[in-house]
């Protein structure tokens, strides 16, 4: 008997052996059992062969049955007087259930336990290749889910901080800790091409040594990577800012404002300029004590309004992200949750930029104002570094009003209340806080100073 489309040799050995080759070999001996080729108790001695049998077993039985094909009755010496052919050994090492041509029970019993046992076979086979197809579908989706992760995922405020930083060289982010604030400034000096990074903590045990230098027994300088950084260039992490020493605080403030820091230790070079492509980020959980809104529960110190005038426009709130809380839970991105962007100046605008920057000049004007008015009570400052930090986010195409909302970020919820604005937490759950202003009563002048609230 011939059996037609019938794989060849070659596409034996290269079949999977659950899902593909004993499915093949059952199907085989099927139609030898119909068209009389070889008897029932026969075909069982080879079901159980492809069973139990490993694939080489398997392949032997498929030979087998080939010579049974081409040769029928009258083959080549593998044909017995019946005409049946004997099934080939086990390999060595593999041994069957039940001793080669000794009939099962079930055999004796007739037909109909025969095909039972041949049906229960192909279930467990079908059932087999629906599990491995699902697998398959599942390795196939968590290869997709990689190559998604494999993208590197950003913080929501990451754009804004960078732009913060190629404007100014400097920027402080406020923000509860675990939202990323560390792992942005590893990404943000790799994006801004900084050939070194160095993060400190400045915890209250942290000396001036640590920036500055220190000598050993033998009366020589020990440079820091700290000055490093600062002469050469580079990316700087100030993490815990708003936790720092006072002394330590210091002799920062130099180095922000002035671009150079004292190094009283290094002899014939005690002043260490900062390097134009020299970045520094600070980081911390609260706005120095002038308001819990940077991270409610934390015990902080009091940061100077000095030390705060360096970010004056320079600073950003960097919350909880819902985008890369999905993805470190290996959860599906939520586009129902949208991050708000700085609102930008249009076309027209960037092209006369001048009129632009004199609204802006307006409005810190009348910030200006309200501080210098001892009813208003306002314990802040509006200072030239406010002017200068405004107009050149101007010129990189904010708004006046998002430049006024940055700049309010770190000012008490009352404080804000007596110019017309207002902290909205109404998005908190996603790490969401911003400054609302009334333009109109921010000009009006509407307030005054009693704390009210004009909403």
């Amino acid at each position: 008997m011939i059996i037609e489309n019938k794989p060849t040799t070659k596409l034996y050995k290269d079949m999977k052996v659950k899902t593909e080759l004993r499915p093949e070999a059952r199907k085989i001996i099927n139609k030898l059992v119909e068209s009389g080729e070889i008897s029932r108790s026969r075909a069982s001695d080879y079901r159980r062969q492809i069973k139990y049998g490993s694939k080489n077993t398997i392949l032997n039985v498929m030979s087998s049955l080939d010579n049974i094909e081409i040769g029928s009755s009258q083959g080549n010496g593998e044909s017995q007087g019946n005409g049946e052919s004997q099934p080939r050994p086990f390999p060595e090492g593999n041994t069957l259930p039940m001793e080669q041509g000794a009939q099962s029970p079930q055999v004796k019993n007739g037909d109909k336990q025969e095909q039972r046992i041949d049906g229960l076979e192909q279930k467990v086979d079908n059932i087999a290749e629906m599990i491995s197809q699902g697998m398959l579908g599942a390795q196939q989706g968590n290869q997709q889910n990689q190559a998604i992760q494999s993208e590197e995922i950003r913080h929501w405020q990451f754009d804004r901080v960078k732009l913060l930083l190629e404007t100014n060289k400097l920027a402080l982010c406020v923000g509860e800790a675990g939202t990323g604030k560390t792992h942005m400034a590893e990404q943000l000096s790799k994006d801004l091409n900084c050939k070194q990074f160095h993060a400190l903590s400045l915890t209250s045990g942290m000396s001036e040594a640590h920036l500055t230098g220190r000598m050993n027994v033998m009366g020589e300088f020990i440079d820091t990577e700290f000055l490093n950084i600062v002469e050469n260039g580079g990316f700087l992490l100030l993490d815990e800012f708003d936790n720092g020493d006072p002394d330590v605080m210091n002799g920062l403030n130099s180095l922000l404002s002035n671009g150079f820091i004292s190094v009283p230790l290094r002899k014939d070079n005690e002043l260490a300029l900062l390097h134009d492509d020299t970045y520094i980020l600070c980081t911390a959980n609260t706005w120095g004590g002038s308001n819990s809104s940077g991270g409610s529960g934390y015990v902080r110190k009091q940061i100077d309004l000095a030390t705060l005038n360096r970010f004056t426009c320079s600073k950003a709130y960097v919350g909880f992200d819902s985008h890369i809380n999905n993805y470190l839970m290996g959860l599906p991105r939520d586009e129902s949750i949208k991050y708000p962007k700085p609102t930008k100046l249009t076309k027209a605008d960037m092209l006369d930029i001048l009129p632009s920057i004199k609204e802006m000049q307006r409005i810190f004007t009348q910030v200006r104002k309200y501080i210098m008015c001892e009813n208003m009570q306002l314990r802040q400052l509006c200072s030239q570094r406010a002017f200068i930090q405004g107009s050149l986010l101007v010129r990189q195409g904010w708004t006046p009003t998002e430049v006024l909302r940055t700049y309010l970020l770190d000012w008490s919820d009352e404080e804000l209340k007596r110019i017309g604005a207002r902290r909205d937490k109404s998005r908190e759950e996603n790490g969401i806080i911003s400054v609302k202003i009334s333009m109109t009563k921010f000009w009006n002048g509407l307030n005054d100073g009693n704390g009210d609230d004009n909403e």
